[in-house]
């Protein structure tokens, strides 16, 4: 995964943020920008680069429509898309720029900006 980064600098310690899951009854409410953000004070401190792969979990698997190739359809390829994008821009939140092309975000501590939950 390294590899996917044009680094100017050796990284000793890497916080990957593999997945935030937050229930549909509470989407909607930035919890998982909260949740993120306890978890790289907590873990992330120290660390040279942080990483995500932000992925819409409506698509994970079989989640979604095929044709009779078995390739996604045209429309479920656009939401899929679109999905990506608007998560994308979630996480840029708290900090996190797209890297490379895989469909990775990441950020140093410095460029992290903690989620201000706010409980009203």
């Amino acid at each position: 995964m390294i590899d996917q980064f044009d680094l100017d600098f050796y990284i000793n310690r890497l916080f990957v943020l593999h997945s935030v899951e937050i229930i549909p009854t509470y989407r909607g409410k930035n919890l998982g920008l909260a949740v993120a953000t306890e978890l790289i004070r907590e873990y992330g401190r120290g660390c040279d680069l942080i990483v995500t792969k932000p992925f819409p979990i409506q698509f994970f698997g079989d989640a979604y429509e095929r044709d009779a190739e078995g390739e996604p359809t045209e429309v479920e390829r656009k939401e899929f898309v679109q999905a990506k994008k608007k998560l994308f821009a979630y996480w840029s939140q708290i900090g996190f720029s797209p890297v490379g092309k895989a469909g990775i975000a990441g950020m140093t501590y410095d460029d992290f900006m903690p989620y201000q939950f706010n409980n009203d």
